[in-house]
C-alpha cells in the first residue's frame, strides 16, 4: 500500500515528480515468483472462487427475447433500448471491471483500471480525476453490494491527504487570507483535479489550464465516504470517515466568505465550462456550493453520530448551514450553473457534458421528490442539456434520470451512450482511449432504476424506494437480488407488470432498526423468523402504506 511519504504535491502541469519510495519490482518478482509455483489449476480455482463470491453476491435479471443472446454486440448496440439482455449484460460488465481494478491493498480504479497495458502513454495519463470521473468509478459499489472494492480508493485518500495540508493551507492564503483567523485542524486537507498513484494535485488553481474547478472537487469525493458510512451503517467506516469529512469541512468552510447573506466561494468555477477562449471565473457557482453543502452537512450529521456535537469545525459548519444557496432556478425554469446567469446558456457551453449543476441530483441528495419545484428545475436542465455526448457524461444523465423518476428517459440515455461511444467490447471511450469511469457510471445508473435510498423522513429515517424509474420495456416481469440500500439493507425484489410481488429487505449486522419502505403503492411488509421484512403481493397486486419497525 502507499505509504504518505511517496506522495507529492503538484503544483504546476508541468512539474514531474519522480517515484519515491522504494523499487516495486524485487517485490512483484517475488510474488509471481510464489504463485507460479501454485500450479495453474491451484490459481484458477483460487481466483474463480475469490471473485464469484464477490460478482454474484448482487444479480439482475430482466426479462428479454432467447434471441437477443445470440445477437453480435454490434447487433444489440443498435437497438439497445429493446434489448434488456444488453442493459442487464451491461451491468454485470460494469460489476466485473470494478471487481477487477480495485481491491484491498491495490491502488485504486483509474480512468483505464488495471487494461493500460504496456502502452507508455494513456488517456489522462490513467489518472484518479476529481471533478467527476474517480467518483464515477466508484458509484457501482455500495449499491451493487461490493463495498470492498472502494477500500483502495480509502487508502489512497489516506495516503494522499497529508500531501495536501501545506498547499491547501495555502490556498487559502491567498483566495481567502480572512478564513485563517481561526487555527487550522491537523485534519485539512483539500483536492484538485488531477491525481496519480505518487502525485496529487492539491488544490483548485485559478491558472490555465488547470483553472477549471472549483473547490467543490473536494466535497464530490466525500460524498463516497458518506455513501459507505449510510449503506454500512459500520463504526469503522464511519472512524475512519470522520477525519476525511471533518478535514474537508474545515477545508470547505474556509472557502467561503459571507456575500449578501449567503456563504459563497470566494473563487468559483463549474468543472470545465469552457467559453470564449476562457474558463468562467466566479464565485459561489452551483457545483461549488452545492458540494460545500453536502460535505458540511453529511460531517454535523455524522458528528452527532459519533457524539462530537462540540467540535468547533462543527459548529463553523453548523453556522453556514441553510446559507449556501446552492440551487437557484432561472428564467427558462433551469437549474442555475452560475449565480450571475439568467437564461440557460448564458454562461459557458449549453451543450457541456458535464452537467456539474446537477450533483446536487446524484450522487448527492439535495434535489428529490421533498423539494419538486427543484426537482422540475432539474428535469428541465438535462433536457436543454442534451442528450448527446461522451459515454461518461451521459452515464451520470442516466443517473439524473433515475433519480427524477423517468426511466424511460434513462433508458434512452443507454441507447445514445451504446451507439455513439461505447466499443463493441461495451468499452466505453473517447475517441480511441477506453473510460471505466463510464462503464462504473452505466452501471450505477441501471441500480438506481431499480432501487433507490438516499431520501430520508423527517426523522432522518433512510425511504428504500422499490422500482423508482423502472422503464416500460422492462415492467413485465423481472427481478433483482442483493442490492444494497441506505440504513444497512440488503433487497431482493420480483416485479410483475411494473409492480413488487416479491420483497425481501435482510438487515446487515449493522442496519438501523427503523426504515420506511415506498413505491407507487408501498407494500405492508411482515418480519419473519430471519428477521426479514417480506411481502409477496395477493393476487391483485395492491398495496398499501406500511412503516417498519
Amino acid at each position: 500500500r502507499l505509504a504518505p511519504e511517496m506522495i507529492a504535491p503538484r503544483h504546476g502541469e508541468r512539474d514531474r515528480t519522480p517515484f519515491l519510495g522504494p523499487d516495486p519490482m524485487p517485490e512483484a518478482r517475488r510474488r509471481v515468483a510464489a504463485a507460479a509455483t501454485l500450479g495453474y489449476d491451484t490459481l484458477k480455482t483460487r481466483h474463480i472462487s475469490d471473485f464469484r463470491e464477490l460478482v454474484t453476491r448482487s444479480s439482475i435479471n430482466l426479462e428479454y427475447e432467447g434471441s437477443d443472446a445470440l445477437l453480435t454486440t454490434p447487433e444489440l448496440r443498435r437497438r439497445a433500448e429493446k434489448s434488456a439482455y444488453l442493459a442487464a449484460l451491461y451491468w454485470r460488465l460494469g460489476k466485473y471491471l470494478l471487481a477487477s481494478s480495485s481491491r484491498p491493498g491495490t491502488l485504486p480504479c483509474s480512468l483505464q483500471g488495471v487494461w493500460a497495458g504496456p502502452m507508455l502513454e494513456t488517456g489522462w495519463g490513467s489518472g484518479y480525476w476529481h471533478n467527476i470521473n474517480v467518483q464515477m468509478a466508484y458509484w457501482p459499489a455500495f449499491v451493487c453490494n461490493m463495498a470492498e472494492c472502494f477500500e483502495a480508493y480509502a487508502d489512497y485518500c489516506d495516503a494522499s491527504r497529508p500531501a495536501t495540508h501545506d498547499p491547501a493551507v495555502e490556498y487559502l492564503k491567498r483566495e481567502n487570507p480572512a478564513a485563517l483567523a481561526e487555527p487550522v485542524s491537523e485534519d485539512l486537507w483539500s483536492i484538485g483535479t488531477a491525481a496519480w498513484p505518487c502525485e496529487v494535485m492539491c488544490t483548485p488553481m485559478r491558472e490555465k489550464p488547470n483553472g477549471h474547478s472549483g473547490p467543490g472537487t473536494g466535497g464530490l469525493t466525500t460524498a463516497l465516504f458518506v455513501d459507505w458510512c449510510d449503506f454500512s451503517q459500520s463504526t469503522s467506516a464511519r472512524m475512519r470517515s470522520w477525519p476525511i469529512l471533518r478535514g474537508m469541512a474545515d477545508f470547505l468552510s474556509r472557502t467561503v466568505a459571507e456575500t449578501n447573506g449567503l456563504f459563497l466561494a470566494t473563487f468559483s468555477a463549474s468543472p470545465e465550462q469552457y467559453r470564449n477562449g476562457r474558463y468562467p471565473h466566479t464565485i459561489g457557482c452551483a457545483f461549488d456550493q452545492q458540494m460545500i453543502e453536502a460535505n458540511n452537512a453529511a460531517f454535523v450529521r455524522l458528528a452527532g453520530t459519533l457524539g462530537h456535537e462540540d467540535d468547533p469545525v462543527v459548529q463553523r459548519c453548523r453556522a453556514q448551514l441553510g446559507r449556501y444557496g446552492g440551487i437557484e432556478v432561472g428564467a427558462s425554469g433551469q437549474i442555475k450553473e452560475y449565480r450571475e446567469e439568467n437564461a440557460y446558456g448564458e454562461i459557458g457551453d449549453p451543450n457541456h457534458r458535464h452537467i456539474s449543476q446537477l450533483c446536487g441530483l446524484y450522487p448527492c441528495a439535495l434535489v428529490s421528490r421533498a423539494t419538486p419545484n427543484f426537482l422540475a428545475a432539474a428535469k428541465r436542465t438535462l433536457d436543454l442539456r442534451g442528450d448527446h455526448s461522451h459515454a461518461w457524461a451521459l452515464a451520470h444523465r442516466m443517473c439524473c434520470r433515475a433519480r427524477t423518476g423517468e426511466g424511460d428517459r434513462a433508458l434512452a440515455l443507454f441507447g445514445n451512450m451504446m451507439r455513439e461511444s461505447t466499443c463493441d467490447t461495451l468499452w466505453a471511450k473517447i475517441g480511441s482511449f477506453q473510460e471505466i469511469d463510464a462503464n462504473a457510471g452505466g452501471t450505477a445508473a441501471i441500480a438506481e432504476m431499480l432501487l433507490q435510498s438516499h431520501e430520508t423522513d423527517e426523522d432522518g429515517n433512510f425511504i428504500i424506494d422499490l422500482l423508482p424509474a423502472l422503464p416500460a420495456k422492462w415492467a413485465a416481469h423481472g427481478s433483482f437480488k442483493g442490492l444494497c440500500a441506505r440504513g444497512g439493507w440488503t433487497v431482493d425484489c420480483e416485479w410483475r407488470d411494473g409492480k413488487p410481488a416479491d420483497v425481501a429487505l435482510r438487515p446487515g449486522g449493522n442496519t438501523t432498526a427503523r426504515t420506511l419502505v415506498r413505491f407507487a403503492g408501498t407494500p405492508t411488509l411482515s418480519r419473519n423468523a430471519a428477521g426479514e421484512f417480506r411481502y409477496v403481493a395477493p393476487t391483485d397486486l395492491q398495496t398499501q402504506k406500511k412503516e417498519t419497525r
